[in-house]
């Protein structure tokens, strides 16, 4: 799915493929429900307001610690 951005956009997810020796072996489809989003934060892009200030913890896992941030701004239930 592709969708034009406009000044409102807080968050772009990509989606991409697992592979494995050459051959696709799981394809991640983005998608608009925020509980179905996979949360790594290599394949997003952030408006820079919502995340400046925000640094990665040492030690703390990627996935929860996003969830949390996000949360916490209301962008996931």
């Amino acid at each position: 799915m592709v969708q034009t951005l406009d000044s409102t956009t807080d968050l772009v997810v990509f989606g991409f493929q697992k592979m494995r020796q050459g051959n696709v072996i799981q394809v991640f489809k983005p998608t608009n429900n925020l509980q179905h989003i996979y949360t790594g934060a290599w394949n997003k892009i952030y408006r820079r307001q919502l995340v400046s200030g925000l640094l990665f913890p040492p030690g703390r896992f990627l996935k929860i610690w996003l969830l949390r941030q996000l949360r916490s701004y209301g962008l996931v239930m």
